[in-house]
Formats: C-alpha cells, sequence, structure tokens
C-alpha cells in the first residue's frame, strides 16, 4: 500500500496534535490497527485507520486513489476517545 499525504498538513498536526503522519505509517507497518468507514456526516467516502498511540486511540482519515486501490491519500489524525473499546 502506497501512502502520501500533505507535508505543511504534517507539520501542523507534529505542532498542534504532537502526531504525525510518520507515526500513522508506523503504525500500518508494525502495529495492530483497523480500517473502518467514516461516520461522520458529510464524510463518508474517507475511511479511517484506528490505532493505539502512547496509550490512546486515535483515528487517521484517508482516501483512497480513484485511478489505483492501492494508494492512500492521509487527510488528517486526531484522538478518539470514544475508540477505546476497540482494542480491549
Amino acid at each position: 500500500m502506497q501512502i502520501k499525504w500533505d507535508e505543511e498538513k504534517n507539520k501542523l498536526l507534529k505542532t498542534e496534535r504532537g502526531i504525525s503522519f510518520e507515526e500513522v505509517k508506523k503504525a500500518l507497518d508494525e502495529w495492530e490497527y483497523r480500517i473502518e468507514k467514516n461516520t461522520k456526516p458529510g464524510r463518508m467516502w474517507e475511511e479511517v485507520i484506528v490505532f493505539f498511540y502512547n496509550g490512546y486511540p486515535y483515528e487517521c482519515a484517508f482516501v483512497k486513489d480513484i485511478s489505483d486501490n492501492n494508494k492512500r491519500f492521509l487527510k488528517t489524525v486526531h484522538k478518539e476517545r470514544k475508540r477505546k473499546y476497540l482494542f480491549k
């Protein structure tokens, strides 16, 4: 799976949320994670990667490339306390 992201957004995430897209990539390569449909209104075309980072659940929204189903573009990542139940 090929993963891409906007570098400016990545810098913003590091500064504001203390997590980066590199950590999401690491989650996909090394940690336990789940991929689910995004249930937020207006975001039904996105999927989310759910994983734990520093003991807390995170969601990373992404979209698939319509021309190549193997490519993903990461949009954002944030803490998601409602997901704690997934990994018990």
